[in-house]
């Protein structure tokens, strides 16, 4: 927040580098306007976090070594708010699934269901939600309130990234007792609302 990238008088210009404002543009391979520039992290604008620069300046490196097949994705990139209790995120949530035209369901567990997440944090707020394509069975978006949220969110993520069906996910067994184990839940409920909308239950 308050960021603005530092791009004035750095010579953009004299290397015909295409920029939009103060961000520059690149393509999903981090390559300008201008051959063999790249550019990555806060100054291309599309997603201001640490671990967003870090994996654009790896596919930066790919694309300079000759794989033209690397890219940036941006539908599964994480995000935390390190409060008390921590918020994150990933993926669309149910109001942007929606307008991205998907047909969802959403499943909401509080961590608090969990035996250890209410042995040491009793009764503070917590929630895990998940957002799921009905048509594919895909997760598409999870959202998590807790104090272990930051360190949860990375399950969603590759599950996110890599289109896994909800389906596969619930066949991984959680270890007991863990905070994680309300994903397991909310996935179980996704499940059992697909089986109810088809009439299988």
């Amino acid at each position: 927040t308050g960021r603005v990238p530092n791009t004035e008088e750095i010579g953009l210009e004299a290397c015909n580098i295409k920029t939009k404002g103060r961000y520059i543009l690149v393509n999903n391979r981090m390559e300008t306007s201008c051959p063999r520039v790249f550019a990555a992290g806060d100054v291309v604008g599309t997603s201001l976090f640490a671990h967003s620069a870090s994996r654009m300046g790896l596919i930066a490196v790919d694309v300079l070594l000759g794989n033209r097949n690397a890219e940036m994705e941006y539908h599964a990139i994480p995000w935390a708010i390190y409060t008390w209790p921590e918020v994150a995120g990933c993926g669309y949530t149910e109001e942007q699934a929606k307008e991205k035209g998907l047909k969802v369901l959403t499943a909401s567990v509080p961590m608090r269901l969990s035996a250890r997440y209410y042995a040491e944090q009793g009764t503070t707020a917590s929630l895990v939600k998940l957002v799921m394509d009905e048509d594919s069975h895909v997760l598409v978006g999870a959202q998590m309130i807790g104090s272990n949220a930051s360190e949860m969110i990375w399950g969603a993520t590759m599950a996110i990234n890599l289109g896994i069906r909800v389906e596969e996910m619930a066949s991984t067994i959680f270890a007991h007792p863990t905070i994680s184990e309300v994903i397991g839940d909310a996935l179980n409920i996704l499940i059992q609302q697909s089986k109810r909308r088809a009439g299988h239950v």
